[in-house]
């Protein structure tokens, strides 16, 4: 049986569980072979699930290899040069220290070189003029681009129009936007934080600590220890449970709390 076939068949059934609709074009690329090199799409997908995980540097720079080592394998893979730099252009965000800014930028015109029509590669160019240049409209130009590109159901396309939303001090869209992102991927860790940082940013103290709490059963030792230490604050004075919280950080991550 063809693999993408089958990939088809169970993103309708994946999509229908969670009530939504995949556009003509994105249930096309499902189906569609993004390369004919098996092993180039296996370190593609080993690449993504990194990619996913959570915002570690270790978990980046995983991905990035495998990014990097499926393009090589097959240099016409567009989605992987795309996949690849939307997580180079993410980690300047919360890993500035990994660099790799202007790779993000050539990476993504090398994909749509390839494919003129690659919506991810415009996601990844809106997060290159979000985290480096601050350039919300520009951001927001790229995420149009890519909903005109045909897709809508992404989870990262409700992330970056979230996350630019926030910046932008549009805190009622972008808690809409993030719970949209994790409606579609209810198991990331790393979108519940994002949706419990903006209930912290809009002072909704109670709902951010609840979305923590969910986080947190995903992934205790990268969970959002200073968001909630201040929301618990915040919302009740709780200065016991903050220093219970404190400490619960201290030991599921092996570090010292950075915020203290």
């Amino acid at each position: 049986a063809n693999i993408f076939l089958i990939q088809q068949e169970l993103a309708g059934r994946i999509a229908s569980a969670l009530d939504a609709t995949l556009t003509p074009e994105e249930r096309e690329e499902v189906g569609a072979a993004p390369t004919d090199n098996m092993e180039a799409y296996t370190l593609y997908q080993r690449g993504n699930n990194y990619f996913n995980v959570s915002p570690r540097a270790q978990d980046f720079q995983i991905a990035f290899d495998l990014f990097e080592q499926a393009t090589e394998l097959d240099p016409g893979f567009a989605q992987a040069y795309a996949r690849y730099a939307l997580a180079r252009a993410r980690a300047f965000e919360v890993r500035p220290g990994l660099g790799g800014l202007e790779d993000a930028r050539r990476i993504a015109e090398l994909a749509l070189a390839i494919d003129p029509d690659n919506a991810e590669a415009h996601l990844a160019k809106g997060q290159y003029l979000y985290s480096g240049f601050r350039d919300y409209e520009g951001s927001l130009r790229e995420i149009d681009a890519a909903r005109a590109a045909g897709l809508s159901s992404s989870v990262d396309l409700h992330h970056n129009l979230a996350a630019t939303q926030r910046r932008m001090g549009d805190f009622d869209g972008a808690v809409e936007s993030f719970s949209e992102a994790v409606r579609l991927d209810p198991l990331s860790a790393h979108m519940l934080e994002d949706l419990g940082s903006t209930y912290a940013h809009a002072r909704r103290h109670e709902e951010a600590i609840d979305v923590f709490r969910k986080s947190l059963t995903l992934a205790p030792d990268v969970g959002p220890y200073d968001f909630m230490f201040t929301s618990l604050l915040s919302a009740d004075g709780n200065t016991t449970r903050a220093r219970e919280l404190i400490e619960e950080g201290e030991a599921a991550t092996g570090e010292r709390m950075s915020w203290m």
